[in-house]
């Protein structure tokens, strides 16, 4: 026999595996037989590790020309695996083969067999059994070393098999995806390119198959960019080869098999249902998402582990049931969940928003906590239901664009909704105060004022007089930053005439404190005081924790700006403090940079280093481009007083760059004559 010789090639791209492998290798390598399962979903690369394994070279030096390979992919029973062993060993036909080829094996020496494919046989055809007894007869064979490739996570039975606590694969490690895509691709990467190629590769969750059939498509000439789009548009439906289809150049084909082998073994179709609300869910089904659920499904624990058993979902750290990212566009767009279970889940993620907390509470901060891991499921599933506003809907949209404020801003989804609110106009001017709270946040300053004007008149028009006052109040804010202290004290002092009318001595205070804040910026620091710590009384006295942290950062910048470090740095500790309580991440960098800024005119340069550093560091994770320009600025002052005027230019440019983005054009000028000025100095 020269079983060798029938053995498909080695093969040439192959990363990230070694962790994997290299056990497999030893067991193959020893005295004794191995018996090794090699398990997972459909395009994690199964086959590759199979033939790698063995083409490896202490292995092909062990087993020589007795490496045997078999592919199950076109059978349909045992008998034609028996079949096929029997052709390739050189027996004829006899009346009871099996008994034959295990005969044969019993007197050869020592052959490696991989049966490639075997889920095709053993758990699409049937019947399982005689599969599952033909490789327990093979196993018991001593000369032979078993090796089976095989959808899903299910070990087949009667075999003691070596590697029982290690045989289901995963994806590709962003790393070994990179590396793969650039070989097979035939080009490296770098820069740009680099990034949209890591990008591209995260679409696809690092499935082998997907990153193979996008890295063929880029060695014909796509360049990364035009693929992402592509997959944008195509998901699945993109292949890398033109003529016959299979699921080796087709992630369609691929999943398509997988879903067969999954209608096949439920015959109730309740698997497949229920992978389709998971394709919903980018994110993943999370536990307690999954128990809501419960009662529009017959049996939701078997559904969800047959999809494991099959692979087709698996299970990660948090309990959530997630398919690969191929497999749930796959899903979403053959198989889209049924109406029943979309109204369940689109009830259950709006219940969930609606009663989102405010920032700065304890319930904030744990339920940010609960919430981050799926952040994306809610922005998935909030988005579906825009098309059809209503008082719930737009109070989940709304709320969950105020939550996400203080972690993540986003208007995607409240932009959305606007489109679809014009004959709403008290629902959409709610709309709009929420887009212009994210736009601040976001540093689209002119983008919030309008937003804010227009919900305010809108609120005047529908009598809600405490809504526009508030409108009114957060236009005034947003106008400071450009410095038109005039405009913003005019909307102030309208906000705090309302309040007035009103009797809502808390929303008057409010107004208080941003006119604390303006006379500050107009160098009136004795009123500044003044009229913040009046606030900050009325706020203390209702227990406003979050608004009396306000008040003590705007206390700390005015003692600061006014040349008493000492009550800045007690005010600034004192809001920071609170702030990072409520896990209030904005209010605690600006705190933090605040403080930083105050240490650095005390001549305490180190603490104002370490301060700055960790507020530059919140503000990059936040990706908040205003706090960057702020706390570049305040790095240049801290490296001109500490004399290091090359780097001090540096971070002037960098915020002179951010402030330009931001549209803010004062600030962009003081920073290019600041860096100019620093320039002239260093060739003195």
């Amino acid at each position: 026999m020269s079983a060798s010789a029938a053995l498909p090639p080695k093969p040439i791209v192959f990363h990230g595996r070694d962790a994997f492998v290299e056990p497999l290798i030893r067991l193959l390598d020893q005295n004794e037989t191995a018996r090794i399962a090699i398990l997972g979903a459909g395009g994690l690369g199964k086959t590759t590790i199979a033939l790698w394994l063995l083409h490896d070279a202490a292995v092909s030096k062990r087993y020589g020309k007795r490496r045997l390979f078999i592919s199950c992919e076109a059978f349909v029973s045992a008998d034609a695996i028996i079949v096929a062993l029997a052709n390739r060993i050189g027996l004829s036909a006899s009346s009871d083969l099996l008994e034959a080829v295990l005969d044969y094996f019993e007197a050869s020496p020592r052959t490696l067999l991989l049966l490639d494919n075997i889920e095709t046989v053993w758990l699409v055809g049937g019947p399982v059994a005689a599969v599952e007894s033909l490789l327990g007869r093979l196993s018991q064979i001593t000369s032979i070393s078993l090796i089976i490739t095989c959808r899903g996570i299910v070990l087949p039975q009667f075999v003691n098999w070596s590697n029982a606590s290690n045989a289901t694969l995963g994806p590709f490690s962003l790393e070994a995806a990179l590396e793969s895509f650039q070989d097979r691709a035939g080009r490296r990467l770098s820069g740009a390119d680099e990034e949209t190629a890591k990008e591209l590769i995260r679409a696809v969750d690092m499935m082998p198959l997907a990153v193979t059939l996008l890295s063929q498509l880029a060695q014909r000439g796509n360049t990364v960019h035009n693929l992402l789009a592509r997959w944008n548009r195509e998901h699945t439906a993109l292949r890398s080869t033109s003529g016959e289809v299979t699921r080796n150049n087709s992630m369609t084909e691929s999943i398509l098999l997988s879903i067969k082998m999954v209608s096949e073994a439920d015959k109730s179709q309740e698997s497949i249902k229920l992978l389709s609300v998971c394709a919903m869910l980018p994110d993943g089904m999370f536990p307690d998402v999954f128990e809501k659920m419960r009662p529009h499904f017959e049996n939701i624990d078997l559904a969800g582990q047959t999809l494991c058993d099959f692979a087709l979902i698996s299970i990660g750290i948090l309990g959530e049931l997630k398919p690969l990212s191929p497999v749930r566009h796959f899903v979403q767009e053959r198989h889209p969940a049924q109406s029943k279970h979309c109204i369940a889940l689109r009830l259950i993620y709006c219940d969930i928003a609606r009663a989102l907390p405010g920032g700065g509470t304890e319930a904030y901060v744990k339920m940010a906590a609960k919430l981050a891991p799926e952040m994306g499921n809610m922005s998935s599933v909030l988005l579906t239901l825009v098309v059809q506003p209503s008082q719930e809907i737009v109070d989940a949209v709304t709320s969950f664009t105020h939550f996400m404020r203080w972690q993540r801003p986003t208007v995607a989804i409240a932009l959305a909704l606007l489109s679809h609110l014009e004959s709403h106009p008290l629902w959409k001017a709610d709309c709009l105060q929420a887009i212009g709270r994210a736009q601040y946040q976001l540093g689209e300053f002119r983008s919030a004022i309008g937003a804010y004007t227009t919900a305010a008149q809108l609120y005047i028009e529908a009598d809600n007089s405490s809504l526009a006052a508030l409108c009114k109040r957060e236009a005034g804010s947003t106008h400071e930053i450009f410095h038109e202290y005039d405009e913003a004290e005019s909307l102030i002092e309208e906000a705090r005439a309302l309040y007035a009318e009103l009797g809502n001595d808390l929303g008057e205070a409010g107004c208080v404190f941003d006119l604390g804040g303006l006379a500050r910026c107009r160098g009136h620091y004795v009123e500044s005081i003044e009229r913040l710590q009046a606030a900050k009384q009325t706020f203390t006295s209702h227990g406003w924790s979050f608004e009396v942290a306000q008040s003590s950062e705007s206390l700390g910048i005015t003692y600061r700006d006014h040349g008493d470090f000492e009550s800045a740095v007690f005010q600034l500790n004192a809001s920071r403090s609170t702030f990072f309580s409520l896990g209030d991440r904005m209010h605690m960098a600006q705190s933090t940079r605040h403080l930083g800024s105050a240490r650095r005119r005390q001549g305490n340069f180190i603490e104002a280093e370490r301060l700055l550093q960790e507020a530059s560091q919140l503000y990059t994770e936040d990706c908040d481009t205003f706090g960057l320009a702020m706390s570049s600025r305040e790095f240049g002052q801290l490296r001109r007083d500490q004399g290091r005027l090359v780097e001090a230019i540096v971070y002037w440019e960098s915020a002179q760059r951010d402030f330009a983005v931001l549209g803010m054009h004062k600030e962009t000028i003081e920073c290019r004559k600041e860096a100019d000025i620093l320039r002239s100095r260093t060739h003195e």
